[in-house]
């Protein structure tokens, strides 16, 4: 392989490529990276810190994954549409099972919360399950 001109430069930018375009080259060769960005060579994102009461969605019955959300004018809850694996037929002893069986025993289900980061809560069992096995990746369509 080619050695990238970062390491040939012994750690100095000479472009704003180099500087992963999220900064610039400053005339010293130092990258002066954009707000969102950071690291020497502006690689890495700033992420804001995050609330780890308000992580998303995590069901100790079923594995998930994606997730659409919207919010409803009508009860001003978030409502988020994702993909569970239905692991064993009785929800008391089901337990999360990885993702393996997702494309035989996923389904959609519901859950709400009242901020859009969570935490949400899935809907009780008759009502949280929208589509039924074999079904993935939901997306929320709202006609004008």
């Amino acid at each position: 392989g080619e050695l990238t001109p970062w390491i040939v430069h012994g750690g100095r930018c000479t472009s704003d490529i180099e500087c992963s375009l999220a900064g610039v080259c400053t005339p010293e060769g130092k990258c002066q990276c954009d707000p969102w960005a950071e690291g020497l060579d502006c690689s890495y994102l700033k992420f804001a810190p995050v609330d780890k009461s308000r992580v998303g969605y995590l069901n100790e019955h079923y594995s998930s994954w994606g997730g659409t959300i919207m919010k409803k004018k009508s009860d001003g809850l978030y409502h988020m549409y994702v993909s569970e694996i239905v692991c064993r037929e009785d929800p008391e002893t089901n337990k999360r099972c990885g993702l393996g069986d997702w494309r035989t025993h996923s389904r959609i289900a519901q859950a709400t919360s009242a901020h859009v980061e969570g935490p949400y809560s899935r809907l009780q069992p008759d009502d949280a399950v929208l589509l039924h096995p074999e079904h993935h990746n939901p997306t929320v369509h709202v006609s004008p």
